[in-house]
């Protein structure tokens, strides 16, 4: 017998259904294989935790009740942020000009810019605040400022006019100083209420700015437990692996917005989702058990991430806030040890603890709750056999970000075989999976690297951002009917699009 711990199936069952349902977090466990057989030898299996609001969580935030919430809205005003993108009632001047992107387009008056967009769609916060809930706002280019802080449901005409009147700030994209910007105004608030950034650029950092920075940036504003929403307008432009790199440790999700008619529906889903946020601060410390070993782990609901390799006998990382409506699945590439033939039940392979907080319920005390994550052992060949097919799909699905993450540093380094052997892997896995969509947008960047060595910002967001989306939304059902929320089914629709 291993050094691992273990112990009877009957007593295992009862302590593991006492831990894992409490009255705020259900946390559940299931493997790809859940029946190990006792052949004395090592073996490999995927791990799924899901992580969900219980039940009597949800029941207690119905209409009458809510978290507040504190959103600091930080916008882009750069000079691409001026360009015409819809041409109703523009005139132009006779003049021209090439942007950045090389692009040559006349000067006028009238017409609908980038920013009118995402200015029109900031004044909407006003009228979905509630008591108790405050708004801040920063605008940002070559350096950045605060257009109002501490506004909130009795401040809507304030909120519109100084939204109105947001100035130019210079031509770069300054974003590291608008998000830590950002960070100081949301730091002031003393309680552990969500505090959530909604980010909106159209292009990456220049100036000043580097990549480097704003991913410090992004890590620098998770230790303070700020949630970075990122949304990046235009194909072509805008970096969507940046903006993943400041949104992935804080517990955000980076969204790419391809049209201009796109954009109001997915600022408002996002202002919604810290809006029905019941646990804050949320965060998880695995310890392996003695014997077993995890590797590579990923975030798959409610997007593709990689979080990594594990290297040593635990593992920490931040959730952040817990949604009303939301499920949140890791995925965990694991050996165990083998275990002897004349043993048959269960082994621990590894506990977890959450530390949460639950502001309207317990202020800004801090909750812990540790639960153990046990296997099944048996000497039944034909139920070790029995495999969970949707955990092996859907960890298929997050193990793609590890294969794009080594894609980038291979790029990076200018390794060109080790480019086309990273997405070749990638084009495997969505053919075995039939993932026509994601297996085109992969051959896309194969053939442009391969003609160019090089590759384009659009097909390079196309890619990585459909890789991004998870096949399992995570959605949970309304609690009353059975039927999704409003906000849940448009959310639902909007990730599966």
């Amino acid at each position: 017998m291993s050094e691992i711990d273990f112990f009877g199936l009957d007593s295992v069952q009862e302590d593991v259904k006492n831990d894992i349902q409490n009255n705020d977090l259900v946390i559940e466990s299931a493997f790809d294989y859940p029946q190990l057989l006792n052949d004395g030898a090592e073996k490999h299996v995927k791990l799924c935790l899901s992580v969900k609001p219980s039940d009597e969580i949800r029941k207690e935030f119905g209409s009458d009740k809510y978290q507040n919430s504190h959103v600091c809205l930080v916008i882009d005003t750069s000079d691409s942020m001026y360009w015409i993108v819809d041409d109703t009632g523009f005139v132009a001047s006779g003049k021209k000009v090439v942007g950045e992107d090389g692009v040559t387009r006349n000067l006028g008056s009238g017409g609908i810019s980038k920013l009118d967009i995402a200015c029109a769609s900031a004044k909407k916060v006003a009228e979905m605040l509630r008591s108790g809930d405050t708004v801040d706002c920063v605008y940002y280019a070559d350096e950045a400022a605060i257009l109002f802080e501490s506004l909130g449901i009795n401040d809507k005409e304030e909120i519109c006019n100084r939204i109105d009147h947001i100035s130019d700030k210079g031509n770069n994209t300054n974003i590291s100083a608008g998000l830590r910007m950002a960070g100081e105004v949301l730091e002031k608030y003393q309680d552990a209420s969500p505090k959530v950034i909604l980010f909106f650029t159209d292009g990456e950092p220049t100036g000043v700015d580097t990549v480097e920075a704003n991913a410090s940036t992004g890590k620098w504003l998770a230790e303070k437990n700020i949630v970075v929403e990122s949304m990046g307008f235009g194909e072509k432009d805008v970096n969507f692996e940046n903006l993943s790199e400041i949104s992935i440790p804080t517990g955000g999700v980076t969204q790419l917005i391809k049209y201009p008619d796109q954009f109001a529906s997915v600022f408002n889903a996002m202002f919604q989702r810290a809006q029905t946020t019941v646990i804050t601060n949320v965060s998880l410390s695995m310890t392996v058990k003695a014997g077993a070993k995890v590797g590579d782990y990923y975030r798959g609901t409610p997007d593709n991430v990689y979080l990594g390799l594990n290297e040593g006998n635990s593992i920490d990382f931040n959730i952040g806030q817990i949604e009303k409506n939301q499920m949140y699945k890791y995925y965990f590439d694991m050996t165990v040890p083998g275990q002897a033939s004349d043993y048959e039940g269960l082994i621990n392979t590894a506990s977890v603890t959450l530390s949460y907080q639950v502001p309207s319920k317990y202020g800004n005390s801090i909750i812990t709750k540790k639960v153990d994550i046990p296997i099944t052992f048996t000497s039944d060949t034909a139920l070790s056999k029995q495999i969970n097919g949707d955990i092996n799909v859907l960890f298929r699905l997050a193990e793609v970000k590890k294969f794009d993450e080594k894609r980038k540093e291979a790029y990076n380094i200018g390794d060109d075989e080790g480019v086309i052997r990273e997405i070749k892997k990638i084009i495997q896995i969505y053919t075995d999976l039939q993932k026509p969509i994601e297996t085109s947008a992969y051959e896309e960047m194969l053939k442009d690297f391969m003609e160019n060595r090089s590759i384009s910002k659009a097909v390079l967001n196309k890619a990585t951002s459909s890789s991004s989306q998870a096949q399992d939304a995570g959605i949970l059902d309304d609690l009353d009917d059975g039927e999704l929320s409003g906000f849940a089914a448009r959310l639902k629709i909007r990730r599966k699009g």
